[in-house]
């Protein structure tokens, strides 16, 4: 039987323990499912095991009620590490992104504010954005079957995004002047087994002369996507698709 799919965030779970969903989970819940006390559910948690449980009435509300292990239910772990470097976009083209990345199994993602982003984030408004933005994950992870969310920041310089990657990955930037090595092609041709990717992907406007520097310093190789110009959406969503069917899950039979 298959039972509605949440995400919680906690670990260590066992049976019989209760747990309180979150504020969104809730109104997901109630207002999405149309769900109440005695429902069953599939939950899943921060370490990606499924479980099967109730929701009952608790001290303030709807809870969990743990009840087993669900080893037949279908959750998807991507065994490829993907962290995104993306910029910031204008209009609602980050959340598409992040949505769109989150669906295909990326790790990371970290939105930067490069220096020819057109919004500008003041500090005291990234807890706000983090906020969204963790939600569209969320929402993406538990529609496509994921296990675990993307981990997300949002970074107020390039520097700080590159410092926050494994540093045991290989790195590319995407770039649209045209002359670099396919994306697919350098992939392919990575020492296997290969663990993991970091892609940048810079904003409207692409990447400032001081980033493409600091970028080649850090060690991103270029890497194009075809002849034609995509939107900095678009070509971080093609980039992480091409990842996953050269290396990663999608390309396997």
């Amino acid at each position: 039987m298959t039972f509605p799919r949440v995400l919680v965030p906690d670990l260590g779970v066992l049976p019989n323990a209760r747990l309180i969903p979150t504020e969104s989970t809730l109104w997901y819940l109630r207002h999405v499912l149309r769900l109440g006390a005695g429902a069953s559910v599939l939950v899943v948690d921060g370490a990606g095991q499924p479980w099967t449980a109730k929701l009952v009435e608790g001290a303030a509300g709807l809870e969990f009620l743990i009840l087993e292990p669900n080893p037949s239910a279908r959750v998807v772990i991507s065994q490829l590490q993907i962290e995104l470097i993306i910029a910031l976009l204008k209009g609602d083209k980050t959340e598409i992104a992040i949505q769109k990345a989150t669906e295909l199994g990326v790790s990371a993602i970290r939105v930067v504010m490069c220096e020819r982003s057109i919004p500008r984030i003041k500090p005291a408004e990234i807890t706000k954005k983090l906020d969204r933005f963790a939600k569209v994950a969320m929402e993406a992870t538990r529609q496509c079957g994921q296990a675990t969310q993307p981990e997300i920041s949002l970074d107020l310089s390039l520097e700080e995004a590159i410092s926050k990657v494994n540093s045991a990955l290989p790195r590319f930037v995407l770039d649209e002047r045209g002359g670099a090595h396919s994306l697919a092609c350098q992939l392919a041709n990575l020492e296997k087994p290969v663990k993991g990717v970091v892609l940048a992907v810079g904003p409207e406007g692409a990447h400032s002369d001081r980033e493409r520097l600091l970028l080649e310093k850090m060690g991103f190789q270029p890497a194009g996507l075809g002849p034609r110009v995509l939107k900095a959406e678009t070509a971080g969503i093609v980039a992480v698709a091409i990842s996953q069917t050269i290396i990663g899950d999608m390309g396997t039979i």
